[in-house]
């Protein structure tokens, strides 16, 4: 979703929200890493305490250095462009059509990991970040263990939605064939209401409360949303665990826009 209804429509602004409380968080964290690599002290639960007893205060341009982070909008507005800038995001101006691969040269921590933020886009634009990020500089596992992680639609509800056999079987579709490894986490957990009934809202009696208005504008950015990422080891998300020995499946064909006509802006 874009920014460029944000000033009648929130769920845009929540979204870019969450993403730049997300950058910063990362960015503190990334900070805390480095200096307590160069000090010898690598205790990932003490990083973890400092950082919820000692948050720091970062500029938005320091965050944008430690956490480069960057965004594209198709229909990208001079609002939307302005409210960016002022965050320091890098706005994109050419359309990857989401075949953006990852850097994995020069890392300064072995094997971080790469968030792609894409709350209710398309699912050719998954499928598209999978299938650049396949194989890449000779790195076959270069999706596995959290080197990529998606927020994002939940890959199985596209499991569970789709029923055709063509569009299951796409030779362009990246997302089937990495189903067996994929892990999923819910982005929004349900409400306890009155008789033990799960509820997306909050209700006291026939007034809705503050609360349910905001969750219900929370739930319309994120919902059936999900943090996404694989796994070949033991103890992940898999309902079948001998799945566990599948050999990992052939790199998709690149797609090309025109290849379909499902009317997906990519």
């Amino acid at each position: 979703d874009n920014m460029h209804s944000m000033k009648r429509y929130n769920p845009p602004l929540i979204q870019l929200a969450c993403a730049l409380v997300l950058r910063n968080y990362f960015a503190i964290y990334r900070k805390q890493i480095n200096v307590a690599m160069r000090s010898g002290d690598c205790d990932r639960h003490d990083n973890d305490k400092n950082l919820a007893t000692n948050p720091q205060k970062l500029t938005y341009q320091e965050q944008q250095d430690i956490v480069p982070t960057y965004y594209f909008e198709p229909f990208i507005q001079p609002l939307e462009r302005k409210v960016l800038n002022h965050f320091h995001v890098k706005v994109l101006d050419v359309n990857e059509q989401g075949k953006r691969r990852i850097s994995v040269k020069g890392q300064v921590l072995p094997k971080s990991s790469t968030l792609f933020y894409m709350p209710h886009c398309p699912m050719r634009l998954y499928s598209n970040v999978l299938w650049a990020n396949w194989n890449i500089e000779g790195e076959e596992d270069v999706l596995m263990d959290g080197r990529i992680v998606i927020m994002g639609n939940s890959f199985r509800a596209y499991d569970d939605r789709i029923i055709s056999s063509e569009k299951k079987n796409d030779k362009t579709n990246a997302i089937f064939p990495l189903l067996p490894f994929t892990q999923e986490v819910k982005v929004l957990a349900s409400k306890q209401g009155t008789g033990n009934k799960k509820k997306k809202t909050i209700y006291t009696g026939s007034v809705m409360t503050n609360d349910a208005l905001c969750f219900q504008e929370v739930e319309l950015s994120f919902n059936d949303s999900a943090i996404i990422s694989f796994s070949k080891r033991d103890g992940s998300l898999l309902e079948v665990q001998e799945d566990l020995n599948l050999p990992f499946p052939k790199q998709p064909e690149e797609y090309f826009v025109g290849n379909d006509e499902s009317g997906e802006v990519v």
